[in-house]
């Protein structure tokens, strides 16, 4: 979980922000190591997903929408249909697992005229760059297999950006 920190950095920077990841218990990971590593962001941060109590995903979402909220820690469950315009920054952590589901999640910061849709893919183990740089490619090809989410997602534009671990990137 090295990336951890920078991840942390980045959300300190951003008014609010969503970190997606692909499994609930990596949600549950993600957001006990932000808090561990920002303890001040109790109450500042939440987690999301579809096994919550209905109550407790709407006052997260509420919070997230007027702005109470420093980050949203989620799994699919905040994908599609929710659009939080306070949310400047996204992260995906791991493989996005498509492109249109990137899209789609990207869209979920940046909701204002002018602003920009923002996701950096975060790095779990270093197949994932491969996975990573094709995903940024077909965005600048704009090819994704068509999907009513992407389409919506469309009229955003992401800017990607990978958060690797230097050993990675520098292997011999």
């Amino acid at each position: 979980m090295r990336q951890v920190g920078p991840v942390a950095d980045e959300i300190d920077r951003a008014q609010s922000s969503l970190v997606f990841t692909n499994t609930r218990s990596q949600a549950k990971t993600w957001y006990r190591a932000l808090l561990e590593r920002k303890p001040e962001w109790a109450g500042l941060i939440a987690l999301h997903h579809g096994s919550l109590d209905k109550e407790v995903r709407d006052w997260v979402e509420l919070g997230l929408k007027n702005g109470q909220l420093k980050a949203v820690v989620s799994t699919s469950s905040l994908d599609l249909g929710v659009d939080f315009l306070p949310v400047d920054r996204v992260f995906q952590i791991g493989s996005p697992k498509g492109v249109a589901r990137l899209m789609q999640r990207a869209g979920g910061s940046g909701h204002a005229p002018g602003r920009v849709s923002r996701v950096t893919i975060v790095l779990t183990h270093a197949l994932e760059l491969v996975e990573a740089a094709a995903v940024r490619w077909a965005i600048g090809k704009d090819r994704r297999r068509s999907r009513h989410a992407a389409q919506t997602a469309r009229r955003a534009r992401a800017t990607l950006v990978t958060v690797a671990d230097r050993r990675w990137l520098h292997a011999r």
